[in-house]
Formats: structure tokens, sequence, C-alpha cells
């Protein structure tokens, strides 16, 4: 392959190329390094699909067509989005965007490749991973990468979490990349022990780790009143209300579960 350049008046003082020529060329140079990491893995896939250029189009791939007005707004961010990562590669939250878009208009395969993508750009980010637990899980059938991703978002938020913690007004922890894990674990293994245990102790960990998780608290409660085990649900309600005390929709339902006939 042959390059062909055309250079008419060019300044090479030390100003010019720290001012206009370097920063482009780490631009170059970062997204080539990124590219080239995010494509060895299924490289031959993703070459049928049309490589990386494919990250920064937009398709709709629903059944259904995108109301004309919505549609405009949607391919006007992913512009907008496009524009933002080839003036700066490293822009994560405009990545981020391009697979959200990509995932509004259920191009599965391409928010996953923007997704991976955002996970080499920040692989101590939590958001991207848990986007790909959701993805696998829900949309395209893969519970092993679902759960891998979905293990390394909840590290990720607990290194945060407590990177944050006995700050004046800490984030709340992100309790969907736990439930995810429950809901993977809970229905797509199951007859298998071992993962119905750990839908348990995903939430327990969760709890252990903030113990003011009440989101966590409360599905945990849910899971113990679904599968038949009422003192262990009404134990985890009445943690919900110490809380909430003014929730009456789990005051009401405590109140049920306690009417009900003991089990022997």
């Amino acid at each position: 392959m042959t390059f062909c350049y055309s250079l008419f008046t060019v300044d090479t003082s030390k100003t010019f190329l720290k001012k206009y020529v370097l920063p482009g060329v780490i631009a170059v140079l970062v997204i080539g390094v990124i590219a080239a990491l995010f494509l060895r893995e299924r490289s031959t896939e993703r070459a049928e699909r049309g490589g990386f250029e494919k990250l920064l189009t937009l398709q709709n791939r629903c059944s259904e067509p995108i109301p004309e007005n919505r549609l405009k707004e949607f391919l006007g961010q992913f512009e907008v989005a496009k524009t933002d990562v080839l003036q700066d590669p490293d822009r994560f939250n405009s990545w981020m965007r391009l697979g959200l878009l990509k995932h509004t208009f259920c191009d599965w395969e391409g928010a996953r490749d923007i997704w991976e993508y955002s996970s080499i750009l920040r692989p101590k980010n939590s958001l991207s991973f848990g986007n790909l637990g959701s993805l696998y899980a829900d949309k395209l059938n893969d519970p092993a990468r679902a759960e891998a991703n979905y293990l390394k978002a909840i590290e990720n938020e607990e290194a945060f979490q407590a990177l944050v913690k006995g700050a004046e007004n800490p984030p709340p922890i992100n309790a969907t990349y736990y439930v995810g894990l429950h809901e993977l674990y809970r229905y797509k293994f199951p007859n298998d022990p071992q993962k119905q245990d750990a839908a348990v102790e995903v939430l327990l960990r969760g709890i252990r780790f903030v113990p003011t998780a009440v989101d966590l608290k409360k599905v945990l409660a849910s899971y113990w009143r679904d599968t038949g085990n009422i003192p262990e649900a009404i134990k985890w309600f009445e943690e919900v209300l110490k809380q909430t005390p003014e929730n009456g929709a789990v005051k009401a339902e405590v109140e049920r579960l306690k009417s009900l006939p003991k089990q022997s």
C-alpha cells in the first residue's frame, strides 16, 4: 500500500509541532492501538461485519420503524457523539452514548462492540461492564459472558465506593449490577443449585458492602417470598421497613405474609 502526501507550506518549528501536529499524531496512535486491541478478539467475525468503521454507523434493526421525530433526534445525537470521538477518541461518555443509541436501534452486536471498546478505554469503570452484562444476558443469550461482565462491574463499583467512602455526599451504590447478576443466576440457571445459592449470595455481598442498600434488601425479601421461604421474606421486608418506615406497600406485604399459615 502506498501513502501519498501533498505538502505545501510547512512550518517545522517546535511550537507548530507541539500545537498542531503532535495532538493529531497522538490521537491517531491512541485510536489505532485501542482498535488493534479491540479487534484482536473475534477478529474474523468483526472483519466480516465491516470492521472497526462499523462502530461509527447507525442502522435501525428493530422490527418496528422508529417514529420520524425520534429518528431525527437520535441520528442527531449519534452524529454529535461520533464527532466527539473522532476529535478525541478518549471521550468515554461519548462512546457510551454511541452504544446506547445502537441499543435503542436494536443493534445488539453494535452496542456490544461499542461497550467492549469502552471497557478497554476505561477498564476501571463499572457502567460499560454492567451494560454488557445486561446485553449478554437479555439480548445475546450468552450467560457466561454476562456473568463475567456483571462480576467486573461489581468489582469496579465496589472499588469506586471504597474510594469515595467518607465523602460528604457519596453517591449511592449502583444496585443494578447486583440485581442483574442475581436475576441471571436465578432465571438462566434454574436447575443449578450452586447458581441458585449464588443468586442469594450476590445480594448479600452488596448488602454487606453497603448495609444501607435498601433496594437490594427488597429484592432479597422478594426472592425469599417467591421461593416460599416466608420467615426469611418477613425478616428482610422488616429490614426494609427499618430504613423506610413510611413504605405502606412493604408494611402491607409483611402483614399479609404474617397472616399466612405457618410452614411445618
